[in-house]
């Protein structure tokens, strides 16, 4: 590949050379794109990180295990839910729908532009809501102006935002308690000041917050 097709492909680049796999090179979208018809990514990452590489037609490319193992769906049924929005029931974290123009593969293949961190709550076929931290990049042929293929990475955060939503509710419940509440790192710095204790010492918390209890003396 030319340093111009590495920076093009993205994370299929170069950098990524502890294996070759043939990848494009079988696709219609990539047999006279000019392309050699083997890509190096490293395959370790491949084998660990969530991916899927989706042609513009909608041709899943590979997924590998991880990412087979978070959808709970073979090739197959990825490229078959692909083409119904309805099956992922995706949600924003404000619990409101994406609508299909803004799945992140389908926004990446329309603008061109990858996208990072787009956090995206999933139900596919009816399962349970998994939260999923994805990102995309396009990938172009020499002269293409349009992407001929997107690669989604992503990584399942769902017991990430389960504790997030747990301590909010705790910091919630001590902050409404009318008792005075605070807490310390082993520096003996406060950490926390709930309104209970903005009564009871006569300190705001903006005061407090990172000073030690001598300072209160």
């Amino acid at each position: 590949l030319t340093q111009g097709q590495r920076q093009n492909f993205g994370m299929f680049s170069t950098s990524y050379d502890f294996g070759v796999v043939k990848l494009f090179g079988q696709y219609g979208e990539f047999a006279n794109s000019g392309y050699a018809t083997t890509l190096r990514i490293d395959t370790k990452l491949y084998q660990l990180g969530a991916s899927l590489p989706v042609s513009a037609a909608g041709k899943v490319l590979a997924t590998n295990p991880s990412a087979q193992a978070i959808l709970g769906m073979d090739n197959g049924q990825i490229e078959e839910a692909l083409r119904k929005d309805r099956v992922w029931g995706m949600i924003r974290e404000d619990d409101s729908p994406f609508s299909a123009s803004e799945f992140p593969i389908r926004k990446t293949l329309r603008t061109g532009k990858p996208l990072k961190n787009v956090l995206a709550g999933i139900r596919p076929e009816g399962r349970s809501l998994r939260w999923l931290a994805i990102n995309t990049q396009p990938v172009f042929s020499r002269t293409g102006k349009r992407p001929a293929a997107v690669v989604a990475s992503f990584e399942d955060v769902t017991q990430q935002r389960h504790t997030e939503a747990e301590n909010a509710r705790l910091a919630a419940a001590v902050n409404a308690s009318p008792d005075g509440i605070t807490s310390a790192n082993r520096d003996s710095k406060f950490m926390s000041w709930n309104l209970g204790a903005e009564r009871l010492f006569g300190y705001p918390a903006k005061d407090i917050i990172g000073t030690t209890a001598q300072g209160l003396l």
